[in-house]
C-alpha cells in the first residue's frame, strides 16, 4: 500500500488532515535524516489520530474502571501554596482513555486558586473550567503523547494551588467522566462520601499542622477534673437553679438546724411506679398528647402505667401540670418540683408549672434528661428559663439533600436540648428543593435543579461534585421536597415546639432558579409571552466579581426586576399555603442575602428607578415585607448593609424594623489585607508587648497604650452591635464559633473545610468561651490563624458597646452542608450542637467580666483569676454531665456523634523517684470515654486482641487495669477510644470505635520530658540546669546510665530513711530521759507535719517541747544530706564540663561527649 493510500485511509475528513503541516519540498531539501524525521512525524500523527472515537460505552467503561487517587501535600510553614497529585490507574481489563475527547471534571473548595493557568505532565493537562470545576484532559501538544492506560497502568498529574489545604474534605467526591455530546458518568472510585480516595502525602504525616497524635492532644489539652459522675447541674442545658437533698444537706452543715433532718428519699424509679397525671383545665389536648408521647418514650414506661387523674390517690408518682401567670418567667421558663414520699403520704409528687405550654415542653424535656439512661429521676427543685429567645440551627439542604426521616430525627435531637427554631435552606445557587409547579405557576423546570446532578450533557452546567440527591443516605429520595413532605416537616417540628423557617436566597444569588427560569421561558416564549416573562429571572447583569466562596457570578437576581418580585411572591404564597393546610402559624420567612448585594446599585433596572445600592435593598425589603404582612422577614446581614457606610441601612419608612430580623455571621477578624490598614495602624497592632517598668514614671502597661493616629470606622465584626443599637433585631451566628464546617481540631481527617479566608478550630472549649454580649473579648484569633490582642483592636477600630441587649433576639449554629453526605456526617457534630444549646440557654457567670475596650478590667488580676476559675468550674460541670449521661442518651437514640479522640502520654515518674515500668495515661477531652489497646506487631498483624485499658471491678466499683511499659523503650501499641457504656459494668449500646492510633512506648511520648539533675550523673548532660533535657538526643548508652542512677537513688533513699529513723529514735530516747516523758517518735513526726500544715512556727517553741526537739534533730539530718548532695552536684557539673572539651585519649580520638565512666565510678 502506498503512503498516499494509507493517508487517505487514516484521514477520512478535512479536520483531521489539517493537523499535518505540509512544507514545500523546495524549502525542505531531502536528506536521509530529514526523510526519517518526516516518517516519524507522520507516524506520530497517525498514532494520535487512530484512537477510537469516544462513545457512551467507552465513557461508561472508563468511569467504572478508572481508579483515581488524590495525594495532598500541604505547606503550612513556608509559603502559601499546596500541591495535589492526581493518580489515574486502570483497574479494568481493556484499555481506557485512549480516545481524544474525554474529560474528567471535579471540584475543590479552593475554586479559583491555581497558581498558573494550566498544568501539564505525562501527556495530561489540568486547568480551570467554569464555576468551581477543574478539568483533566489530554494535552494536545504533548510529546510524548498520552495514549491511554493499559490494564494496571497508571499516570499522574500534579497541580499547585494558592493558600492551604489542611483537610481531606477540601476535595469533593464524585469526579465525573464525560465527552462532548455524551452523558456524564460518575467515576466509581471517587464516590466515597468519606473521601477514602484522598490521602495526605507522607511528608506531612508528622507535622503538627496535618495530623494530631495522641501525644499532641495531651500537650494541647485544656485539662479537666473527672468527677466520676454527673456534673452538679445534671441537665443540659443547665437549669438556672437546681437544688437536691444532698445540696440542702451540705448547706445545713454550714448552718446546722436545731434538729437533725429526717431521712429523705432521693430518687424515683419511673419504670416501677404508676404515673398519674393531673392537667390544669386550661391545658390543651395537643399538649396532653405530647406529654403522653414523651413519657412513653422513656424506657420502661408503658401505657398501662400512665393515667390521667383528677386527684392524687394510691402509691406511685403523681404529676401535677399547670399553667400559671408568673411575671418573673418568660415563655420558655418553667418550675419543676419533684418530691419523694412522706410519713403522711405513700406517693411521690411532681409539680410542673409554666406560663405557656412552650415552657411546659421545656420542663418535660428536663424530666427526660433527669431520667437519663437509667429512667430514675432525682428528688429536686428546679427554676429555669432561657437567656436567648430564639435558639436556632441552620441547615442548607440544597448542597446535599437530607431525606425527611433524617430531618425528623434531627428535630428530635434539637428538641432534647431546647432549640426552638430550624432554618432550612430550600433554595440556593446549587438547587431548588421545592416544586410549586401547578396550573398557576407552570414551573416544572425547577425540579431539574433538585433532582438531577447534571441538567443535560454539558458538565459545566452541573452542580458542584459534593451535590447529591440523597443517594448517600439510607433513605432514598428524588432530591425534591414535595408539598406533602414540607407539610409533614412543619407539623412534626411544631409538635416538638420548634418553628421551621424556610429560606430561599432571593436577595442575592439564586442560580438554580435563574437558570431554570430561562428553560421555562424558552418553553413558553412562543406559546404565551406574558406567562413566559412572569418568572424570567434573566437580566442585563453588571460586571460582578464572585465573593469568596462563590463558584459563579451569573446567578444574581435583579432586585428591581418585576420578574424577581413575581417569583418571590410565588415562593411566599407556596409556603403560606403549606403552613395553612398544616394548621401551623407561618411566623417567619428567610430571604437570604449574600456578598453580591454590594452590586445591586449597578443593575440597570434599579438605576432606571433612581436607586443606588442602599435604595435597591430598601426596595426589595419593602416588597417582601408588604407581601409577608404580619410574617417576620429574616435576612442575612448582607441584605441590610450599606456599602457606603459599612453598617446597616439608615431607618426608612419603607422597612419595618419591628418585623425584620438580621442574621450576622461575619463576627471575627478575617484576613488583615481586607482591613485596609495604614502602616502606622499595622505597626501598632503587631508590635511586641514591652514589659511594664513600674519604676519608670513615664511607662504604662501595654493595655493602657493609646493609638494616636486616625481611627478607622466600625470594625467589620462589630456591625452586629452597631445595628442592634440602631434598632435592628439581630441573631448572632458567628462563623468563628457556631459554623460547624470548621474543624474540631487541626487534623487532615477531620470532616471540615478550609474556606477562602481560613478556618477556626472550634472544639467544646472554644464554644464555651463565646460571649454574645461582649464579643470584642473574643477577637483574639483570626481565621488565618493569626493571633491578636483584642484591646489593640479597640484602639484602631470603633468598637461599639452593646447598649440594646433586648435587640439580640437569637443565636444560631450552622453546618456547611457540602460536608453532610450521609446521616453520620449530619450527626457527627452532635456534641458541638449540645454545647451551642448550652450557650444559647445560659449566660455564663464568667461572661462580661473582662472587656477589651476597658483596660481597667484587663489590669485587674483578681478579676482575671476569678473569671478563669468560674469558667473552668462551669466547663467541668458541663463536660462531666455530657460524658457520663448525654453520650449514653445519644447512643440509645442511635445518634452517631463524634467519638472523642485519644490523647495519651507515658507518665515520667522518675521525677518522683519511682522505678520503671511507668504507666501509659490515656483519655479523651471528655470524661468516661473508654480506651482500648493491643500490642502492635507490624502492619497487617491483627492477631492480638483488644483489651480495655481500665475496667470497673463489679465487686468494688473501682477502676482496675492499666498499661505499664519499660523505660525508655517498651514496644509499639495500637490504641483507640470507644463510646462509653451506659452502665459501667456492661458493654456500650451499639459499640462504636474511634480512630485507631499507633503509640510507641519511647522517649518521644514521655511527659514531662525531664531527667532530674541527680539522675544525670555520668551522662554528659548539664547538671546545674533543670528542665534542660532533650529526650530526643539521649542515646541508648545514656539511658542505661540513667536507669542505673535511678536504682542507686532508690537505694540511697532507703538507706537515708533507715538512718533517719534510727537517729530520730535515739534523739527521742534522749529527750524522754531528760524530760521524764514517754513520747513516741512516729507520733511526734505526724504531729509536726500537722502543725506545719496549720501554719504553726515550730522553731519558736522551746527546746523542752518534743516537737521542737525532734524537728531540730531532723533538720540537722536533712541539712547534712543536702550538703553532701550539693558537693556531688558540683563534682558532677565539673565532669560534665570536661565532657564538653575534646581531649586526646591516647589514640588521638576526641572525647565526642562520651560519658566519663571512670569519673562516674569515682563519684559513686
Amino acid at each position: 500500500m502506498s503512503l498516499c493510500s494509507r493517508r487517505s485511509h487514516v484521514y477520512p475528513n478535512k479536520a483531521t488532515i489539517s493537523q499535518i503541516r505540509f512544507v514545500p519540498m523546495m524549502m525542505w531539501p531531502l536528506t536521509p535524516a530529514r526523510v526519517l524525521m518526516g516518517l516519524v512525524a507522520v507516524s506520530t500523527v497517525i498514532q494520535q489520530s487512530s484512537s477510537q472515537t469516544t462513545t457512551q460505552d467507552t465513557v461508561n467503561y472508563a468511569a467504572a474502571n478508572l481508579e483515581v487517587t488524590a495525594i495532598v501535600r500541604t505547606n503550612h510553614i513556608i509559603g502559601q501554596q499546596f500541591q495535589v497529585q492526581l493518580q489515574l490507574k486502570n483497574r479494568g481489563t481493556n484499555r481506557i482513555l485512549d480516545d481524544p475527547n474525554w474529560r474528567i471534571y471535579f471540584t475543590m473548595r479552593q475554586g479559583s486558586s491555581l497558581t498558573q493557568r494550566e498544568f501539564t505532565e505525562n501527556g495530561l493537562r489540568i486547568n480551570r473550567s467554569k464555576g468551581c470545576f477543574f478539568v483533566i484532559s489530554k494535552n494536545p501538544g504533548a510529546n510524548p503523547p498520552f495514549n491511554g492506560l493499559m490494564p494496571n497502568e497508571n499516570s499522574t498529574i500534579t497541580m499547585v494551588l494558592r493558600g492551604l489545604s489542611v483537610f481531606r474534605y477540601d476535595i469533593d467526591n464524585n469526579f465525573v467522566m464525560t465527552a462532548r455530546n455524551l452523558y456524564p458518568r460518575t467515576i466509581n472510585s471517587t464516590t466515597d462520601k468519606n473521601l477514602g480516595f484522598v490521602f495526605l502525602d507522607p511528608v506531612n504525616r508528622t507535622d503538627d499542622y496535618s495530623t494530631r497524635t495522641p501525644y499532641d492532644r495531651f500537650i494541647g489539652s485544656q485539662g479537666y477534673a473527672d468527677l466520676r459522675g454527673l456534673g452538679e447541674s445534671m441537665v443540659l442545658p443547665r437549669p438556672k437553679t437546681l437544688v437536691t437533698p444532698e445540696m440542702e444537706a451540705m448547706a445545713s452543715m454550714i448552718a446546722p438546724p436545731r434538729m437533725p433532718p429526717p431521712a429523705r428519699q432521693t430518687v424515683v424509679d419511673l419504670s416501677e411506679n404508676q404515673i398519674k397525671v393531673q392537667f390544669d383545665t386550661s391545658i390543651s389536648n395537643v399538649f396532653k398528647a405530647y406529654f403522653k408521647e414523651q413519657f412513653l418514650s422513656i424506657d420502661g414506661v408503658t401505657p398501662s402505667q400512665l393515667t390521667e387523674v383528677n386527684t392524687p390517690a394510691g402509691p406511685g408518682l403523681y404529676v401535677s401540670v399547670e399553667l400559671t401567670a408568673d411575671p418573673t418567667m418568660t415563655a420558655d421558663g418553667y418550675r419543676l418540683v419533684i418530691n419523694g414520699t412522706a410519713p403522711n403520704r405513700n406517693y411521690n409528687i411532681t409539680r410542673l408549672s409554666a406560663n405557656t405550654e412552650t415552657g411546659l415542653c421545656n420542663g418535660v424535656q428536663t424530666i427526660k434528661s433527669l431520667a437519663g439512661v437509667f429512667n430514675v429521676i432525682p428528688i429536686v427543685n428546679i427554676d429555669d428559663d432561657a437567656d436567648t429567645k430564639r435558639r436556632m440551627v441552620k441547615l442548607d439542604v440544597t448542597k446535599n439533600f437530607i431525606p425527611v426521616p433524617h430531618l425528623q430525627k434531627f428535630l428530635d435531637f434539637m428538641h432534647m436540648y431546647k432549640y426552638n427554631e430550624l432554618v432550612l435552606v430550600f433554595g440556593s445557587d446549587d438547587a431548588m428543593r421545592i416544586s410549586f409547579n401547578n396550573e398557576i405557576n407552570d414551573f416544572p423546570e425547577l425540579e431539574l435543579f433538585g433532582s438531577n446532578y447534571c441538567n443535560g450533557k454539558n458538565i459545566p452546567k452541573c452542580n458542584p461534585n459534593y451535590y447529591s440527591g440523597a443517594t448517600d443516605f439510607s433513605t432514598a429520595s428524588s432530591g425534591i421536597y414535595t408539598t406533602e413532605d414540607i407539610k409533614n416537616l412543619v407539623e412534626y417540628a411544631y409538635r416538638k415546639n420548634i418553628n421551621l423557617v424556610p429560606r430561599v436566597n432571593i436577595i442575592g444569588s439564586l442560580r438554580s432558579a435563574k437558570k431554570a427560569s430561562h428553560l421555562r421561558f424558552k418553553r413558553l416564549e412562543s406559546i404565551d409571552k406574558t406567562s413566559a416573562d412572569r418568572f424570567h429571572l434573566m437580566s442585563n447583569e453588571p460586571s460582578m466579581a464572585s465573593p469568596p466562596g462563590s463558584c459563579y457570578n451569573d446567578g444574581v437576581l435583579d432586585p428591581c426586576s418585576p420578574s424577581t418580585i413575581n417569583f418571590a411572591f410565588a415562593v411566599i404564597d407556596y409556603f403560606k399555603s403549606i403552613y395553612s393546610v398544616a394548621g401551623v402559624p407561618f411566623t417567619a420567612f428567610h430571604a437570604g442575602g449574600d456578598g453580591f448585594t454590594k452590586f445591586f446599585g449597578q443593575f440597570a433596572s434599579c438605576q432606571a428607578m433612581g436607586y443606588n445600592q442602599a435604595a435597591s435593598l430598601n426596595y426589595i425589603l419593602n416588597q417582601l415585607q408588604t407581601k409577608l404582612s404580619d410574617v417576620t422577614l429574616m435576612v442575612h446581614e448582607h441584605a441590610v448593609l450599606d456599602i457606603n457606610t459599612g453598617t446597616c441601612l439608615e431607618k426608612s419608612t419603607r422597612v419595618d424594623l419591628a418585623k425584620l430580623i438580621v442574621e450576622f455571621t461575619d463576627m471575627a477578624p478575617g484576613l488583615m489585607e481586607d482591613w485596609n490598614l495604614t502602616s502606622e495602624q499595622k505597626q501598632f497592632l503587631l508590635r511586641e508587648v514591652r514589659p511594664y517598668n513600674e519604676s519608670d514614671p513615664n511607662d504604662v502597661p501595654d493595655v493602657d497604650r493609646r493609638f494616636s493616629g486616625t481611627k478607622k470606622g466600625i470594625a467589620p465584626w462589630s456591625k452586629c452591635y452597631d445595628c442592634a443599637n440602631y434598632g435592628y433585631k439581630t441573631v448572632l451566628s458567628p462563623d468563628s464559633f457556631f459554623d460547624f464546617s470548621n474543624p474540631y481540631e487541626l487534623d487532615f481527617n477531620e470532616p471540615a473545610t478550609h474556606k477562602p479566608d481560613g478556618f477556626y478550630i472550634i472544639d467544646l472549649g472554644r464554644l464555651m468561651d463565646f460571649e454574645p454580649y461582649n464579643i470584642h473579648i473574643n477577637m483574639g484569633t483570626a481565621s488565618s490563624g493569626a493571633t491578636y490582642l483584642p484591646y489593640r483592636f479597640a484602639e484602631i477600630f470603633k468598637t461599639p458597646t452593646l447598649m440594646a441587649r433586648e435587640n439580640i433576639v437569637g443565636m444560631q449554629a450552622s453546618l456547611d452542608m457540602p460536608l453532610v453526605r450521609n446521616e453520620y456526617l449530619l450527626e457527627y457534630n452532635s456534641l458541638r450542637f449540645i454545647m451551642a444549646a448550652e450557650k444559647m440557654w445560659n449566660r455564663g457567670e464568667f461572661e462580661n467580666l473582662l472587656k477589651a475596650e476597658d483596660s481597667s478590667t484587663l489590669k485587674n488580676m483578681t478579676l482575671g483569676q476569678m473569671r478563669t476559675a468560674i469558667r473552668q468550674s462551669e466547663y467541668v460541670d458541663i463536660i462531666n454531665t455530657m460524658g457520663y449521661k448525654e453520650l449514653g442518651r445519644l447512643d440509645k437514640l442511635g445518634i452517631t456523634y463524634r467519638i472523642p479522640k485519644l490523647e495519651a502520654h507515658i507518665d515520667n515518674r522518675m521525677l518522683a523517684g519511682q522505678k520503671p515500668p511507668y504507666p501509659v495515661i490515656a483519655k479523651s477531652d471528655l470524661p468516661n470515654i473508654p480506651v482500648e489497646y493491643r500490642r502492635y506487631n507490624g502492619a497487617g498483624d491483627n492477631s492480638t486482641a483488644w483489651s480495655a485499658l481500665f475496667r470497673v471491678d463489679p465487686a468494688t466499683g473501682a477502676r482496675v487495669g492499666g498499661l505499664f511499659v519499660p523505660f525508655p523503650y517498651g514496644g509499639s501499641y495500637q490504641m483507640r477510644t470507644t463510646n462509653p457504656p451506659i452502665d459501667p459494668f456492661v458493654q456500650p449500646v451499639g459499640p462504636r470505635k474511634g480512630e485507631t492510633y499507633y503509640f510507641e512506648a519511647s522517649p518521644k511520648n514521655y511527659a514531662p520530658k525531664e531527667i532530674p539533675p541527680p539522675l544525670r550523673e555520668g551522662t554528659c548532660m548539664p547538671i546545674m540546669e533543670p528542665w534542660s533535657t532533650n529526650f530526643d538526643t539521649v542515646t541508648d548508652d545514656k539511658w542505661r546510665i540513667v536507669l542505673d542512677n535511678i536504682d542507686r537513688r532508690i537505694t540511697e533513699d532507703i538507706e537515708f530513711r533507715r538512718t533517719r529513723q534510727a537517729n530520730l529514735t535515739q534523739s527521742m530516747i534522749r529527750f524522754n530521759a531528760l524530760n521524764r516523758r514517754n513520747e513516741n517518735v512516729n507520733n511526734v513526726l505526724e504531729n509536726i507535719m500537722r502543725q506545719l500544715q496549720e501554719g504553726v512556727n515550730i522553731t519558736a517553741l522551746p527546746m523542752s517541747n518534743e516537737l521542737k526537739y525532734i524537728y531540730e534533730a531532723d533538720k540537722v539530718l536533712h541539712e547534712t544530706r543536702d550538703r553532701l548532695q550539693e558537693a556531688k552536684m558540683i563534682r558532677w557539673e565539673r565532669e560534665y564540663q570536661e565532657c564538653l572539651v575534646p581531649r586526646n585519649r591516647g589514640n588521638g580520638a576526641p572525647n565526642n561527649g562520651a560519658p566519663n565512666r571512670q569519673g562516674r565510678a569515682m563519684a559513686g
